[in-house]
């Protein structure tokens, strides 16, 4: 976020800029119910001028006849009743639009962040930003929206009683506006201390949620018990949340505070005021009729000049918030615009090389540096080396993730800066080291592998046979709308190397052009370590396959070799040559056989 710590005019009006491009991605949403509000609230803002002049009428009626004051008194139940249907319509108009346009925003928030790129989760500053507009924006929009229209409302309404009190004397009407105008200031400077506060608190709030989280679920709760580090975990919530409330109370007793002041210089405004129109009912200058109502318009005026303050208020804070939702907005759509060009995405690779690749993450040292390699269908290949040699990072590269930050990698012919995401999605399958466990049922953890294309349950079930998933069968067959995981009702439980035979499965489902398993055994016992590799050396007979370990008992048998070591190709070979040639790679065997190892 752009750092703002003072208030400026330039800045304020750079600010209310975001209200028109708010106004139109909301009628773009939802453009029925926008207008049916804007105009409900207009009809709603006017009426309380017509009964100031009905109230009026009906007081000084009260000198005529009985006829007159029935006539004042239907006309009065009236517009009453309208009232009450147009108040009533609006407030269930305003719950179905809040509820709608809080959907579409959820949509479109969703549709922006699957557009954005795996490096911008990976930035604290970008990270924030998403938890920050996503969270908020189920309710700011609509708080925009409607104080938007509760300013307009509001204006409408203190204008029309200045009017009325103005034809009875401008210069008090004139003196009624002046010191709402003066506290408006006030106020927008608040409004800026408390998105600040909150914005620049967001790291902290997303610290508070992490701890939450740790502290009610399962995956982390053995480790908690048995360390007893559950209060440590509360004490470090409880001093983030203490300084939370604190802040929030500091905001909260300037705005009493400056609140408290407005109500003071109002209530001597008028008294001033009141003091003017007794003078003038006593010479004779207006009726009591009309000092009760030029009273009650003046006590209008001061919660109408409230409404508009607090309002614009209201407005000036969350459009600081919306110029945040805008960029995030901006940079999905830009991304999203790359994804969709419209070029040609080859299939069945049989040729994947990678030419002079570099990359360094944001603030660090190169992770990659000149990577030159090529891979070729039908050669199964191994990428070995130590933890935090590149390994992971050039699956990423592999597979479109990153971008590199030199060179190219080619996919036969085609380089990736040719490429869309829609290639990568179809002609690649990866396993990740910290693959999803989604606690969905077992067929759509299956099926998110390949989500569409047509799979007959059949299909899946080969594949869960092929990979004896024998502990997921019921009464002797597989049930694949069986819950998995203990998140939700009748949840199965899985471990952890069961979790990851699944992972595999789908991995496997999609008839992809290349493969690559990023530490497919961690989790994995040594008999379905055997199954997994039995499995993928058939695969890699026609296509292009690579797995990624640091165990060399389980790469030797790979056609080659490639070893990584602090980011660059120490070597690639067989397991022979490499053994006969390559210093390191007999290091981190001899390492791994007997323990020793020597840098």
């Amino acid at each position: 976020m752009d750092e703002v710590s003072t208030f400026t005019y330039k800045e304020f009006f750079n600010t209310l800029f975001t209200i028109p491009k708010t106004l139109r991605l909301i009628f773009i949403l939802e453009k029925k119910y926008a207008y049916l509000i804007v105009i409900l609230n207009l009809v709603t803002a006017l009426i309380p001028l017509v009964n100031l002049y009905v109230n009026q009428a009906l007081i000084n009626s009260l000198m005529f006849s009985t006829e007159t004051v029935i006539k004042i008194l239907v006309l009065y139940f009236f517009i009453q009743c309208i009232s009450t249907i147009f108040s009533q319509l609006e407030n269930y108009m305003k719950e179905k639009f809040e509820a709608n346009l809080s959907y579409s925003l959820n949509i479109k928030l969703m549709e922006t962040t699957s557009a954005l790129e795996l490096t911008d989760y990976e930035q604290s500053d970008m990270y924030n930003m998403i938890e920050k507009v996503t969270q908020e924006s189920t309710y700011k929009p609509f708080q925009l929206f409607n104080a938007i229209i509760t300013a307009f409302a509001a204006c409408i309404s203190l204008f029309a009683s200045l009017f009325f009190i103005g034809t009875w004397n401008g210069v008090v009407a004139v003196l009624l506006l002046i010191i709402p105008i003066l506290s408006l200031v006030l106020f927008l400077r608040i409004g800026q201390l408390e998105f600040i506060t909150q914005w620049k608190r967001a790291d902290s709030e997303r610290k508070t949620w992490y701890i939450v989280y740790l502290l009610t679920h399962d995956f982390s709760f053995k480790e908690i018990r048995l360390n007893n580090t559950s209060q440590y975990f509360i004490s470090k919530y409880s001093h983030l949340k203490r300084k939370f409330i604190n802040q929030d109370l500091t905001i909260q007793r300037k705005r009493a505070y400056f609140e408290s002041l407005l109500d003071l210089l109002l209530n001597a405004v008028n008294i001033l005021v009141i003091l003017i129109m007794i003078f003038a009912v006593k010479s004779g200058e207006i009726l009591v009729g009309n000092l009760i109502s030029l009273m009650q318009a003046l006590a209008k005026i001061n919660t109408y000049s409230l409404s508009v303050i607090q309002s614009i208020y209201i407005v000036y804070n969350t459009s600081l918030f919306m110029q945040q939702l805008f960029v995030l907005l901006k940079k999905g759509e830009t991304n999203r615009c790359r994804i969709n060009r419209c070029y040609f995405a080859p299939q069945n690779i049989n040729k994947l090389s990678v030419e002079n690749v570099s990359y360094n993450y944001p603030n660090t040292t190169l992770a990659l540096q000149d990577i030159n390699v090529t891979i070729k269908a039908g050669e199964l290949t191994a990428i070995v080396g130590q933890n935090g040699s590149g390994k992971s990072t050039l699956v990423k590269i592999l597979s479109g993730l990153y971008t590199p930050t030199t060179g190219i990698i080619k996919y036969d012919n085609y380089t990736n800066n040719d490429l869309t995401t829609d290639f990568y999605q179809k002609n690649i399958s990866v396993l990740f080291q910290d693959f999803v466990k989604y606690e969905l049922t077992l067929k759509e953890n299956i099926r998110l592998g390949d989500i569409f294309s047509e799979y007959t349950d059949d299909k899946i079930i080969q594949l869960l046979d092929r990979f004896n998933l024998e502990f997921l069968k019921v009464g002797g067959k597989y049930d694949l709308d069986i819950q998995l995981g203990n998140w939700f009702q009748e949840g199965r439980q899985v471990s952890g190397g069961q979790w990851q035979k699944i992972a595999l499965i789908r991995a496997f489902l999609k008839d992809s052009s290349i493969y690559i398993l990023d530490e497919p055994n961690s989790a994995l016992d040594s008999v379905s370590e055997k199954e997994i590799f039995d499995y993928f050396i058939e695969k890699s007979k026609k296509n292009i396959s690579i797995y990624i370990s640091h165990s060399i008992d389980a790469a030797k048998n790979a056609k080659k070799i490639i070893v990584m070591h602090e980011g660059k190709i120490e070597a690639i070979g067989t397991h022979s040559e490499l053994m006969k040639n390559c210093v390191y790679y007999r290091k981190l065997y001899y390492a791994e056989k007997f323990g020793e190892y020597h840098e």
